[in-house]
C-alpha cells in the first residue's frame, strides 16, 4: 500500500495530529472562559464536538495505525 503525505505513520501526519489536538484544547480553552459559557446551548454542542477532535486526534488515530 502506498503511503499517503499526512497519513497516519508519517512524519507529517503526527504534525498534523499535534497541530489537530493543540487547536481543539485552544478552542475549548477559550470557550469556557468566556462569560456566560454555561447558559447558551449551542456552545455546549460545540464544546461536545472539539472534545471528540481532541479524543480522536489524541487516542484515535494512532489507534487505528496500530490496528492497520
Amino acid at each position: 500500500m502506498r503511503m499517503l503525505n499526512g497519513g497516519p505513520g508519517t512524519v507529517i501526519g503526527l504534525l498534523l495530529r499535534l497541530g489537530q489536538f493543540l487547536f481543539s484544547v485552544t478552542s475549548a480553552g477559550l470557550m469556557c472562559s468566556a462569560k456566560g459559557f454555561g447558559i447558551y446551548t449551542a456552545f455546549w454542542y460545540v464544546f461536545c464536538s472539539l472534545s471528540y477532535s481532541f479524543v480522536w486526534g489524541l487516542f484515535g488515530l494512532p489507534i487505528l495505525k496500530l490496528v492497520y
